[in-house]
């Protein structure tokens, strides 16, 4: 069985913490808590454990999550960020660098299936009335950095996390790549080399996608919530980068 996979993609070019299971035990005897005197902080430490509270990282979270700050846009977070520097006491100010960037201008991602129907990929995440800035009409949409203006139609083929190794053994395999779109999972190595791996074993194009089963046990299956009601994945997010 075959699967067709058609990627359309236009861009203007511009110049844990671990959390650890611990065995308790009942105490043999009960143990006096000593106090350990406090040691003081130096200079810097001061400053920096001085300079922010909750109220602080609360404001500063808020302002940096609802406003854009793609690369090489929105001068005034910018400034904004360089003024916090400066009012700590630290010299800040703004350098320009022309630099290759791209922004994306339109994108679509089809599946066609062997009896001719087709899938078309919505590419949006969902609009939550609890998230504003999932609703911000000039939200950055989803789109992978430095990816090439053109369009890709060909079967695809499985590669795995997109490392050297996997499209070795695709190759061992016996399994034809040239001219092939290749699907990928994230995780693993830096998903720029990913499409450059797919590049080098002649594919014409990528698609990166999250696994579900990358999500552990935090999923809606084992009972857990979806954003924005609980710790799992929203089923329509998407990685951007």
């Amino acid at each position: 069985m075959h699967l067709c996979i058609s990627l359309s993609l236009l861009f203007a070019n511009l110049a844990c913490g671990c959390v650890r299971d611990h065995a308790f035990h009942r105490p043999r005897s009960i143990v006096k808590r000593r106090s350990t005197p406090r040691v003081p902080l130096t200079p810097d430490e001061a400053v920096l454990t001085n300079s922010f509270d909750n109220n602080t990282l609360n404001d500063w979270s808020y302002y940096y999550t609802h406003g854009v700050h793609l690369a090489g846009t929105n001068r005034t977070m910018a400034q904004w960020t360089a003024d916090r520097w400066s009012e700590n006491g630290f010299q800040s100010r703004l350098d320009e660098y022309y630099t290759y960037l791209n922004y994306p201008v339109s994108h679509s991602l089809s599946l066609t299936y062997p009896n001719g129907s087709v899938f078309q990929a919505s590419l949006e995440e969902a609009m939550l009335t609890e998230d504003e800035t999932s609703t911000y009409p000039e939200r950055i949409p989803t789109f992978h950095g430095y990816s090439f203006t053109g369009n890709a139609t060909a079967e695809y083929i499985y590669v795995g996390r997109g490392q050297v190794v996997d499209f070795e053994a695709l190759v061992a395999l016996n399994i034809s790549l040239g001219g092939k779109i290749a699907l990928a999972k994230y995780g693993g190595p830096f998903r720029g080399l990913k499409v450059k791996n797919a590049a080098l074993y002649g594919m014409i194009g990528c698609v990166i996608f999250t696994d579900p089963g990358d999500d552990g046990n935090i999923t809606e299956a084992n009972g857990y919530a979806a954003y924005p009601d609980g710790p799992a994945r929203n089923p329509t997010s998407v990685q951007r980068g």
